[in-house]
């Protein structure tokens, strides 16, 4: 499996010079790259250093350029902004905190998983219009 991380450094300095961002992009979309990892998304305990983040333009200008790309958020994602991630056009989260830190990690994974179901119908109800 090809993996890509697209980290939020990497992400501000390719964002300002899209030209280059755009030969990336290309190169992970016909390399076979299975998924890119896209963040950070939110603020986030694990890195609290990290003052700035990328947030969700990050997914929605990566999802308009390269609409089958699998785009993964992460960074700060919880059960309640799991569905902003995916309404964003990302195809999944990567959790560390949310789930670690939860009383009940099943519980928690059930709690976040309903809510990203509910953002992708969301998303898809928009671009169905």
């Amino acid at each position: 499996m090809a993996f890509t991380f697209l980290n939020d450094s990497w992400s501000k300095t390719l964002w300002r010079r899209s030209k280059l961002l755009g030969m990336l992009w290309a190169r992970a979309a016909g390399a076979g790259v299975d998924y890119v990892l896209l963040g950070t998304i939110f603020r986030t305990d694990s890195h609290p250093e990290k003052v700035e983040v990328e947030g969700l333009k990050l997914i929605q200008e990566a999802r308009e350029s390269f609409p089958r790309l699998n785009l993964i958020g992460i960074g700060g994602i919880n059960d309640r902004n799991c569905d902003q991630v995916m309404r964003s056009g990302a195809n999944g989260v990567a959790v560390i905190s949310y789930i670690f830190d939860a009383a009940d990690a099943a519980s928690a994974v059930r709690d976040m998983k309903a809510r990203m179901l509910e953002g992708e119908i969301e998303r898809e109800k928009r671009s169905s219009r």
